[in-house]
């Protein structure tokens, strides 16, 4: 399926997530679409397995509501921030430059993902949260009030494209700084960010804190000790 299609087909599907569902008319002003597409693809939710219901005195508004076997919709029609983050390297790698609407259109919103996660349990309204981003994906907590370490770190431009491939919520922190970058946060545990940092040691310059540069000093003496001494 051609990228603008499925563009309109989620698009379509937000609309009709809401609980006030859409008329047709109002589907066709807000995707584009033509009356006869809007069918087929009604006719291809309910063939999905989603129930297309009609609400409303009018009886030509439809609302879409997942059944037991459909996915939850949010996890369909929304992104997660390193989904998020993911999109905005592939808007900037694919040249569209500043100024065009689509892009800035969606980078505004990828923006607002970035500062806000969303929420379980039945408020579904996004609250703003701080996240380890160092932390594995599996162990990864938002909103987590324990970030003890203040971390900055400079990077030059080979280490800011490593950063952001491995970790790639960490583009929300970084500034450029003349010809280097820098990047700062709050972060749970030592060992992960300085296991990037000692995989980058040319790369990278720890401004601060003191606990990072004490962990990297006594993996340095570990090394040193271990290769003046082979045999121990």
């Amino acid at each position: 399926m051609e990228l603008s299609k499925v563009t309109k087909l989620l698009r379509l599907m937000q609309l009709l997530s809401t609980n006030t569902g859409y008329s047709i008319d109002g589907l066709m002003e807000k995707t584009g679409l033509s009356r006869r597409n809007i069918y087929n693809y009604l006719d291809t939710f309910r063939q999905a397995g989603f129930a297309v219901m009609k609400i409303g005195t009018d009886g030509n508004t439809y609302r879409l509501v997942p059944s037991s076997n459909t996915p939850d919709l949010r996890h369909i029609t929304y992104f997660t921030e390193e989904e998020a983050a993911f999109l905005n390297r592939l808007t900037d790698s694919l040249g569209i430059g500043d100024g065009n609407a689509i892009s800035e259109r969606l980078k505004h919103k990828l923006a607002s993902i970035y500062k806000f996660v969303p929420t379980t349990g039945k408020d579904d309204r996004p609250r703003k949260e701080e996240t380890d981003i160092f932390a594995c994906s599996d162990n990864r907590t938002t909103g987590q009030t324990h970030l003890p370490y203040h971390i900055k770190l400079l990077l030059d431009n080979f280490a800011k494209k490593a950063l952001i491939e491995h970790f790639p919520l960490s583009i929300k922190n970084l500034r450029p700084d003349k010809s280097r970058w820098i990047w700062e946060g709050r972060i749970s545990d030592i060992e992960n960010v300085g296991r990037f940092v000692l995989s980058l040691t040319g790369h990278i310059q720890v401004l601060s804190d003191e606990n990072l540069k004490r962990f990297l000093r006594n993996k340095a003496a570990f090394l040193m000790r271990k290769y003046d001494n082979p045999s121990k």
